[in-house]
């Protein structure tokens, strides 16, 4: 995680304080974050993965069920 830039970390929406992309993430008092939370970096990273890996490594579409 460390070796990321930081305009890939902001890239992503933060699913922790709501942060839109391209915006720092906050602290519960408002203020900002010296650094993006956790979920975010992964989100990141899951998302720069995703642009790597061709079509045919990346598995079933998420919408699809599984029946048992």
């Amino acid at each position: 995680m460390a070796d990321m830039a930081p305009r890939l970390l902001l890239a992503v929406p933060c699913p922790t304080c709501g942060a839109a992309s391209g915006r720092r993430c906050l602290l519960h008092s408002g203020r900002l974050r010296n650094e993006p939370h956790v979920d975010r970096k992964l989100c990141a990273i899951e998302a720069a993965e995703g642009k790597e890996r061709p079509a045919s490594e990346a598995g079933p579409p998420h919408d699809q069920t599984i029946s048992r």
